[in-house]
């Protein structure tokens, strides 16, 4: 404190901030990441989710995979499958709009999570999650206020907070939502010494895997899918890998291996 400074009366008492925890609000639904590689299932997986299911469908897949699946009696109906095809072009140049884009999902993440308030069913599906932070680079790079590198090419580092707002001012409200949600990541090389690896990684924001319940790792070897989960927040022992899965199959293994039942 400065000399002579007078201190600062709190205008918020403690009292005010700190909530007792029997009185917080549960956040209800199940909150799951999942990558894998082309073909291993993961929409799929995602459309057998509790509906009506609202798909942000950011690399165009969803619908023929759906039609597909309800002609091999994989899938029941359409019907409460919602599907948000995220690019939006501008009609004077027939590219995408990034900034109307993002604008648009992130009223459409904010309606549908401010409706969940009355009516908490269903899940939010983002595919993939991993080309939404892309979309958020190039947004930002096309924005003509900023810094940039000396030669002009590239937002300097100090620009990198702004597309950070704008993706986290889209996925933040998912966490207080009270309806499913699935992050579906595309995969990333793994490298050893320089040398690329067979393995695999998740290609997503580093904020993915410390705030969904479950992150997992889908495979498919031709005849069997698995999902192995890689981290959790339900202390998940030896028990950790599901074959074909599905959204209850999901749901059962938590209830039969830790006694977990999502609300």
């Amino acid at each position: 404190m400065a000399f002579g400074s007078k201190a600062k009366t709190p205008s918020i008492s403690s009292d005010q901030l700190f909530v007792p925890a029997v009185d917080l609000e549960v956040v209800k639904g199940l909150k799951l990441g999942y990558f894998g590689n082309p073909k291993a299932g993961k929409t799929h997986l995602a459309l057998t989710a509790p509906k009506p299911i609202y798909y942000i469908d950011i690399d165009i897949t969803a619908k023929g995979i759906l039609k597909k699946g309800v002609d091999n009696k994989f899938f029941e109906t359409e019907e409460d499958i919602n599907i948000f095809n995220v690019s939006k072009l501008n009609p004077k140049t027939n590219k995408v709009d990034y900034d109307y884009t993002l604008n648009v999902l992130e009223e459409a993440v904010a309606n549908l999570c401010d409706r969940a308030k009355d009516n908490p069913h269903g899940t939010i599906v983002i595919d993939p999650v991993s080309e939404l932070f892309t979309m958020c680079n190039i947004w930002l790079d096309e924005q003509e206020n900023i810094s940039r590198t000396k030669d002009g090419t590239k937002p300097l580092r100090t620009e990198w907070s702004k597309r950070d707002r704008k993706y986290f001012s889209i996925t933040e409200p998912l966490k207080h939502c009270g309806l499913n949600i699935i992050f579906i990541g595309s995969t990333a090389s793994v490298y050893n010494g320089g040398v690329e690896t067979s393995d695999k990684q998740a290609k997503w924001h580093s904020s993915v895997p410390s705030w969904v319940d479950i992150c997992g790792k889908l495979e498919y070897n031709g005849k069997t899918r698995k999902l192995t989960i890689t981290e959790d927040r339900f202390s998940l022992s030896n028990e950790r890998v599901i074959e074909n899965p599905t959204w209850d199959k999901i749901v059962s293994h938590l209830a039969d291996n830790v006694g977990i039942t999502i609300a």
